[in-house]
C-alpha cells in the first residue's frame, strides 16, 4: 500500500507523462505533410468551406481573373435553390478518412485519400444520422497531385468537381 508520498509521486509521474505525450502529439500534429493537406482540402472541399483555398495552389485559385472556390460554391448554391434546399443540404462531412501516398519527392506528392461522405446540414445532424444509421454515406475515393509552394503543401490539378475552365 502506497503512503501518502508514494500517491502524490505516481500523480505526479503520471500528469509530467501526460503533459510530455500530448506535447509530442502536438508537434507531430503540427508538421506539414502531403496528407494532412489532402485530409484538410478534401474536408473543406465536403464542406463547401472557403477555407479549401488555403491548400490550393496558386495557378488553381483563380482562371481568368475567377476566383475557382467562390465560383465552385456558388455553383452548389444554385443547384441547391434547383432541387428546392438550402446550400447547408448539399454540405457533406467525411469521416474514416485514409489516405496512401502513391507518389513523393521533395515537391510533388500524389496521395489517394479514402473515406465516406455523409450530409451534414449541421454538426449535430451528423453525430446523430451516424449514431442511427439514416441518412445516405457514399464512398469517396479520390487521388489528389500536391506541389510543395513556399514549404507548404497544396493541392493542385485538375480535382473533384472545382471548375478548371
Amino acid at each position: 500500500m502506497l503512503g501518502k508520498k508514494g500517491m502524490f509521486l505516481t500523480i505526479a509521474i503520471v500528469i509530467i507523462c501526460g503533459a510530455i505525450l500530448q506535447g509530442l502529439f502536438y508537434l507531430v500534429d503540427g508538421k506539414d505533410s502531403p496528407q494532412k493537406a489532402a485530409i484538410e482540402f478534401a474536408k473543406a472541399y465536403y464542406g463547401l468551406n472557403v477555407a479549401m483555398a488555403d491548400r490550393l495552389c496558386e495557378e488553381r485559385k483563380t482562371v481568368d481573373d475567377v476566383d475557382i472556390v467562390n465560383k465552385y460554391i456558388d455553383s452548389v448554391a444554385a443547384e441547391a435553390v434547383k432541387r428546392g434546399f438550402g446550400t447547408d443540404y448539399l454540405r457533406y462531412g467525411l469521416f474514416n478518412i485514409g489516405t496512401s501516398v502513391i507518389s513523393k519527392d521533395v515537391d510533388n506528392a500524389v496521395i489517394r485519400i479514402t473515406g465516406k461522405k455523409k450530409v451534414e446540414i449541421n454538426p449535430l445532424y451528423m453525430l446523430v444520422s451516424k449514431l442511427f444509421n439514416i441518412g445516405e454515406t457514399t464512398h469517396v475515393d479520390e487521388t489528389i497531385n500536391l506541389v510543395k509552394e513556399d514549404g507548404i503543401w497544396k493541392v493542385c490539378g485538375n480535382l473533384f468537381a472545382l471548375p478548371c475552365y
